[in-house]
């Protein structure tokens, strides 16, 4: 099974190559600030709805959050023993 490539999108820098502010972020994925934060700092998985938002207003596919769970989920320990 091929690897997935994709990686977690970095907020922080989507964010302020947008010249945003974490509040501005968090107002248009219409989410609280210190949520967003956490998002951000990758404390926080965000649920679909809101990883759409952030997609969208962010521009990347709101699926590269969950990437890194999908491969573990995918690994089929191809790995040599």
């Amino acid at each position: 099974m091929g690897k997935l490539t994709a990686a977690k999108p970095n907020l922080k820098e989507l964010r302020l190559n947008k010249g945003w502010t974490q509040e501005q972020a968090a107002g248009k994925a219409k989410i609280s600030r210190s949520y967003y934060g956490l998002i951000e700092n990758g404390k926080k998985t965000p649920q679909v709805p809101v990883a759409k938002r952030l997609g969208k207003c962010m521009g990347f596919d709101w699926q590269d959050f969950y990437a890194t769970e999908l491969a573990g989920l995918l690994h089929t320990g191809d790995e040599k023993q």
